[in-house]
């Protein structure tokens, strides 16, 4: 855009507040250099003009007076040209430097007062290995959709910058399971607000495809019992009518054809009982996961419980990070490297079998969530899930909160979200440690 384009779009209220500010800037430096340059023509002009009278008086006739003025006048003409030539070059520098700091100045400034997703990540491998491995997005989404989005976990995003705080996004699918395919999700993030060109994939499922959704917990009661009463008096709120027709729906499901489970466990479970649930879902047959997502109760109550939790199995939480977040962040990263830079994946799996590994790593993920303020409230009004300053303060409450019932309680779950098909469901149903099955269709 040409300087005079930007003060016609100045004069039409059309810039924004920093293209503003540096327009009127230029006009008050212009005017200044102006100011300064006529009162200095005007004191050159001054002194030759006495020079030329006292010359004048020591010599007679019209005829000499008439050539002097002639002289005079030439000369006042030269001295203005030669002013208005330096003030042009004056001006055409201030113009060029303008315009130069527009396009090349201005636009990395204003970037850096917002959320960068491109901002490379480089760390430095036990082995002595350094390289730049990741983007800030992709790792605050790999994060981010772990722990809030079951079953659509996605941790590359490629960015191209394209100034002023503006970047052009894809969210990237790198793995895909049951045929479904494989597609990135494209978007744009423009000073801090960001919109997703696939809305739902920033959507939780509704809270009722977990049974448990609306119930208390009742000492010594089950959550089928506590169904059971609920339907009793009309007050039932999962996502079938009752359990019976639960279980009717999945056995018209599509054989051969993988759907995502939504599991509920008959009662809370402690971290020994749910590893010892999961392994019977491999071992039986119910799941064709490689990774499980496991529901973890951050409250109380399973009244209305906030669907959060980390994944099992697989595991594809190599994160990058610095000797500093690593110590800000313990076990955020569940990736154990080896000496030749490569993750050593059996010592990476026998983690997850560590309670206390396991409980540090869950926290560490909500922590890092609610520290990430720049990313938090961007990725929530992109999701509808809040909007404004009260929203983020809302959300980072939530996490806090989160993390010290963790902290006080330890690891607890309520249900699990799984790839299965048919055949598979139905053994889940057989398990008294399973109350309910809600299928969805795969991402």
């Amino acid at each position: 855009m040409s300087y005079r384009e930007l003060i016609e779009k100045y004069k039409n209220h059309q810039l924004e507040e920093e293209e503003k500010l540096q327009v009127e800037a230029d006009i008050e430096r212009q005017d200044a250099i102006s100011e300064y340059l006529t009162e200095k023509l005007e004191e050159e002009l001054g002194a030759d003009r006495e020079s030329f009278a006292e010359d004048g008086e020591s010599k007679n006739g019209k005829a000499k007076d008439t050539a002097q003025e002639k002289e005079f006048e030439a000369y006042v003409r030269k001295t203005i040209r030669r002013s208005f030539r330096k003030m042009g070059l004056a001006i055409l520098a201030i113009l060029l430097g303008v315009v130069l700091f527009i396009q090349f100045g201005l636009s990395p400034f204003v970037s850096q007062l917002y959320y960068n997703p491109g901002k490379e990540i480089e760390v430095t491998y036990d082995g002595g290995y350094s390289s730049t491995i990741t983007n800030q997005m992709s790792r605050d989404l790999s994060i981010y959709s772990e722990v809030s989005l079951p079953g659509k976990k996605r941790d590359s995003v490629r960015v191209i910058p394209l100034g002023y705080g503006k970047y052009a996004i894809t969210l990237n699918k790198t793995i895909t399971y049951a045929g479904t395919r494989r597609y990135g999700i494209g978007g744009q993030i423009t000073r801090g607000q960001m919109e997703i060109y696939d809305p739902d994939y920033l959507s939780q499922p509704f809270p009722n495809v977990f049974a448990c959704y609306g119930l208390k917990e009742e000492e010594g009661l089950s959550y089928r019992k506590q169904m059971e009463k609920q339907k009793e008096k009309g007050e039932f709120t999962w996502y079938y009518s009752d359990l019976d027709f639960g279980r009717e729906e999945v056995e018209s499901l599509e054989d051969g054809k993988l759907y995502q489970a939504y599991v509920t466990l008959n009662k809370r479970m402690d971290f020994s009982e749910m590893n010892d649930l999961v392994k019977r879902m491999y071992t039986k047959g119910m799941t064709s996961s490689g990774e499980i997502w496991l529901g973890v109760c951050v409250s109380g109550e399973n009244y209305y419980q906030r669907l959060v939790g980390y994944n099992y199995g697989l595991n594809s939480n190599d994160l990058v990070l610095t000797e500093e977040e690593k110590e800000k962040y313990p076990e955020l990263s569940l990736a154990v490297i080896g000496e030749d830079g490569w993750m050593d994946w059996d010592a990476t799996d026998k983690k997850q079998e560590d309670e206390k590994v396991m409980e540090t790593h869950f926290v560490s993920m909500l922590r890092y969530i609610a520290d990430h303020e720049d990313f938090l409230g961007m990725i929530g009004e992109a999701s509808g899930e809040f909007a404004g300053k009260e929203g983020l303060a809302y959300s980072r409450m939530f996490y806090n909160s989160a993390i010290q019932y963790v902290e006080e309680n330890g690891l607890t779950y309520y249900g699990a979200v799984c790839l299965a098909d048919r055949e598979g469901m139905l053994k889940m149903l057989e398990d008294e440690d399973i109350l309910s099955v809600v299928a969805l269709e795969c991402e």
